[in-house]
């Protein structure tokens, strides 16, 4: 396979994309968060992740979003970039 394609194909890294009345785009590094305390928060807001998740969300992995560049368009004009 041609390297261009190749380099093509591969993802920097995660993107998220949604959609409500604007498209919002969000191209970021993940990083671990493993601070019990980061679980234990998650799953006192959302109770019904325990089961899951165990009672401090020792079960699960936490992320928080680096280098982050979030982008929303209208009828695919870019309307803003935000950067955090």
């Amino acid at each position: 396979m041609n390297s261009s394609v190749v380099r093509s194909l591969t993802c920097p890294g995660p993107m998220f994309c949604a959609f409500k009345g604007q498209t919002l785009r969000i191209e970021c590094k993940l990083v671990e968060d493993n601070r019990p305390e980061v679980g234990k928060a998650l799953v006192d807001k959302m109770p019904v992740l325990k089961p899951a998740l165990g009672e401090c969300g020792e079960n699960g992995v936490m992320y928080y979003l680096k280098d982050a560049k979030a982008d929303f368009f209208k009828m695919m004009e870019l309307v803003e970039t935000i950067t955090f």
